[in-house]
Order: C-alpha cells, then structure tokens, then sequence
C-alpha cells in the first residue's frame, strides 16, 4: 500500500468514526480547533488498529461511544458530549 492510500484509508476511518460517534466538529474553530484536528488525523495515521476500525465501524451503531483502542476516543468523546450539551 502506498503512503498517499494509507493515508486516504485512515482518514475514511476517521471520518467514519467521527459520524458514527456522533461527533460534532463544529466546536473546532480557530487555530486551538484545527490543532486538535491535525493532531486527531495524525493520530489515526499512526494507528496500528486498522483492522480492529473496521470491524468495530461495521457493526457499532449511531451514536456509540469510541472504542477503548481509539487513540481519538477522549477528543471524539468530548466532541460528543459538547454537541450533546448544545442541544440541552
């Protein structure tokens, strides 16, 4: 696999992740925001558990927390839970 398609397979999983998490980017403005998110996207680049990704994303449903081998799962949980709270 070449380094542009695993990088491209990454961040389809992240944003799977992401939407099947029920995350909300919206709270990711400005310089602090696009940190966070350049450093989520490095993250998921790094990842050793592809595999384990995909099995989860083909079977979690909407609105399920991130799974514990997430390296992303306390930024996608708070991003939930502030969506969450927007709505409240």
């Amino acid at each position: 696999m070449g380094m542009l398609a695993h990088i491209e397979g990454h961040l389809n999983l992240l944003s799977a992740m992401i939407q099947r998490t029920g995350a909300s980017l919206t709270n990711l403005d400005g310089y602090a925001g696009e940190a966070k998110l350049r450093n989520a996207i490095g993250r998921c680049i790094m990842c050793a558990h592809q595999g384990e990704c995909r099995t989860w994303l083909a079977g979690a449903e909407s609105g399920s927390p991130s799974p514990t081998f997430c390296s992303n799962a306390a930024l996608l949980s708070s991003l939930s839970r502030d969506r969450s709270s927007d709505c409240a």
